[in-house]
């Protein structure tokens, strides 16, 4: 129970710092796959945390990371109305405007002063983005299944 409660708690800080790093990604497609990725955490451990109790130290993991989801979260929506959809410069870049200055950081990017494109790395590339988005649904789904369905074969 306890080796099971620290991994889960290695988790829960990781996918806290996945929600609160989340708004630093350069279009809308890439940050809702950190926040699937941050949902399917957070649904995972639910499964598979023993809690132990209010007396135990876990709840206590768990209330932090919730808070620290929460404002990963407020973050997002802070940024969300300034990201575009998907990288739309030519040859896939972003423009310079479209980018929150965290997100340049973030992603080691830097601005060619003729054309005004942020040039980019692999990782951020459009044909990436979106199998990213799918495979985070898909575990949110896989995860949130393995919740209800034991529920609704015992009622």
């Amino acid at each position: 129970m306890l080796l099971t409660q620290i991994i889960c708690a290695a988790l829960m800080v990781w996918g806290a710092c996945s929600a609160i790093r989340s708004d630093r990604w350069p279009t809308r497609f890439q940050v809702l796959t950190r926040l699937l990725t941050t949902l399917t955490i957070i649904l995972f451990i639910r499964l598979i945390a023993d809690f132990g109790g209010w007396d135990g130290w876990f709840i206590y993991v768990w209330l932090a990371a919730m808070l620290a989801f929460g404002y990963g979260v407020f973050r997002v929506a802070d940024v969300w109305p300034d990201l575009p959809w998907r990288n739309s410069a030519p040859g896939g870049g972003t423009t310079d405007a479209s980018m929150s200055a965290d997100a340049k950081a973030s992603t080691g990017t830097e601005v060619n002063a003729p054309t005004g494109t942020v040039a980019k790395t692999a990782a951020t590339d459009r044909r990436r983005e979106t199998p990213g988005l799918v495979i985070g649904a898909f575990a949110v789904f896989v995860v949130a299944v393995a919740l209800v369905v034991p529920g609704t074969m015992i009622s």
